[in-house]
């Protein structure tokens, strides 16, 4: 058996940003497709929250998960934020 130095194992991926979303790294998504997104209730426009792992309607204050950098844009999915 071989045993590694503990950096090894402590190095996240060497791979792209986007798939470094369990690790605590703001979501790749562009503003673009953000520009493009709406709630689909209220069809009004959604922002990225402040944490980086939901868009949340101004409207009704719903938020949508963003779950591996993929905006989930389900009613079911959303929680509603309590003002």
């Amino acid at each position: 058996m071989v045993l590694l130095p503990a950096s090894v194992y402590l190095r996240p991926p060497q791979s792209r940003a986007t798939t470094i979303s369990r690790y605590n790294v703001d979501p790749m998504i562009s503003q673009e497709l953000i520009d493009m997104l709406v709630c689909p209730l209220c069809k009004k426009p959604v922002t990225l929250i402040e944490k980086g792992n939901g868009l949340k309607c101004g409207e009704c204050h719903r938020i949508y998960p963003i779950q591996d950098d993929i905006p989930i844009m389900l009613a079911d999915a959303a929680t509603i934020e309590t003002v």
